[in-house]
């Protein structure tokens, strides 16, 4: 359908298609019984995502439409876990930073709304790798490798207490108000 948000990313996932050489689609249970089998298999203890509270919602509200029966067994084993957000890690320890409101405001990172220094994983990931031309593809492949130089770059400069520390351990969707609150108090200085 033409209408939503991923009509124009068709050409990325045709171009996947012809890479990876796959031609079909499984059933979307298919891709969940092999998640729940390769948390147990691999003893997967953490999960961990760029805003992570909206994966997670989008995961269990997708399997309620298309494998329903494993709601609440996905639902579960996803709350047994660790939840690493790295958007709360990144708003809470880099992007909490004068040298990332400098670089912000000098190269225009701001929200979607405009009124607010960007935080989301486009802006930090242009931070990191001082890449003010990068534009997310917004593709769930494109989204993990982003995702991963992020987590990457994290553990590389922050220590282990920092990624484990109460204030930033978990999940905050409104993260962005401490990148704001220090902002703020920078431009009183």
């Amino acid at each position: 359908n033409n209408s939503n948000f991923y009509a124009d990313k068709k050409a990325l996932y045709d171009f996947d298609k012809r890479v990876y050489n796959y031609t079909g689609l499984l059933p979307y249970k298919y891709a969940i019984t092999e998640l729940l089998n390769d948390i147990k298999v691999y003893k997967v203890t953490t999960i961990s995502a760029y805003n992570l509270a909206f994966d997670l919602n989008a995961l269990v509200n997708t399997t309620k439409v298309y494998a329903n029966a494993l709601t609440d067994k996905l639902n579960t084993k996803l709350q047994k876990l660790a939840h690493i957000d790295l958007y709360r890690l990144a708003c809470y320890s880099i992007l909490r930073t004068q040298a990332y409101i400098e670089y912000a405001l000098t190269h225009e990172l701001t929200s979607h709304s405009g009124k607010n220094i960007g935080t989301g994983a486009e802006c930090c990931y242009k931070y990191i790798n001082n890449n003010t031309d990068y534009i997310e593809q917004h593709t769930a492949l494109a989204d993990v490798y982003d995702e991963l130089e992020i987590l990457k770059h994290l553990l590389t400069n922050l220590h282990q207490h920092d990624i484990l520390d109460n204030q930033v351990y978990g999940i905050d969707g409104q993260a962005w108000k401490k990148v704001k609150a220090f902002a703020t108090e920078l431009a009183k200085a």
